[in-house]
């Protein structure tokens, strides 16, 4: 079992995948992830991925984002427990080649499980093409919608935090941000 580290300290880290899991599962529902593109959304669950590593959010029923965690830090802030957040520094990984790149962030795939990943425009296209006598082969109900994060950070910070009712924090800035920088702008929201 991961343990949580001593809450006296500012700041806590992992770096084990497996442990970073058994962190994150509890806090996923009532936490909300500021993506490393920017935007941010609601997690459902925390799980491993097939891909050695990596770690997914679901965030709906069939939608999934992946990353490979480099390290998990929560950064406690005395007196303001509902403020303290996680942060994520993913490692960088690199595009599968079956997916749609968007910029240098993230890249869009329609897993089909053991088949593979293919480009998400299956999905919107409805099938996986034709097979050889013209019929529309179709997508296997097991499918998923995955974002793949490429590199960058993600902040779980919790639903009702000042932080997140902020729009201008919706920009991704915390990618760009060394630890000590983030807390210092959390901290400043919070006079």
């Amino acid at each position: 079992m991961a343990q949580f580290g001593n809450l006296n300290s500012g700041r806590i880290e992992w770096d084990d995948a497996a442990e970073m899991l058994q962190i994150l599962e509890p806090f996923a529902a009532l936490n909300h992830a500021l993506l490393p593109s920017g935007g941010g959304m609601d997690g459902d669950r925390f799980l491993a991925s097939h891909e050695v590593g990596c770690l997914e959010m679901q965030v709906s029923p069939g939608y999934f984002y992946l990353f490979k965690p480099r390290k998990l830090f929560f950064q406690r802030l005395p007196g303001h427990p509902g403020e303290s957040y996680f942060v994520v520094d993913l490692e960088e990984i690199p595009p599968t080649g079956r997916g749609d790149v968007v910029g240098d962030e993230y890249e869009l795939v329609l897993d089909l499980g053991p088949d593979g990943y293919v480009s998400r425009r299956r999905w919107d296209e409805g099938h996986l093409g034709l097979d050889e006598d013209g019929y529309e082969i179709p997508i296997p109900d097991n499918a998923r919608l995955i974002t793949r994060y490429l590199k960058g950070k993600i902040m779980l910070v919790a639903k009702q935090s000042i932080y997140n009712s902020r729009a201008e924090t919706y920009d991704a800035r915390h990618t760009r941000m060394t630890l000590d920088a983030l807390k210092e702008e959390v901290r400043a929201f919070l006079s």
